[in-house]
């Protein structure tokens, strides 16, 4: 195995605060997904996008007199 260059394993020992060996090292920087990747269909996403942002708090527009010139 090739040696890892030391700013990488400076990193890694620096965050775990121990030594390790090449093969810690790699575990510290290997990152895996825990759950399978999946893809919504066209509509399904569109309705979780709709969901979305119908769940952000409604508020009232602002006039045209709070958005004029003088008012700002």
């Amino acid at each position: 195995m090739k040696t890892l260059p030391l700013p990488l394993r400076r990193a890694a020992e620096e965050l775990l605060e121990r030594s390790l060996n090449d093969d810690e090292v790699l575990r510290v920087f290997i990152f895996r997904d825990s759950e399978p990747v999946w893809e919504l269909s066209p509509d399904a996403w569109e309705q979780e996008m709709n969901q979305l942002i119908d769940s952000f708090p409604q508020s009232p527009l602002l006039s045209g007199e709070d958005i004029s010139r003088d008012r700002i």
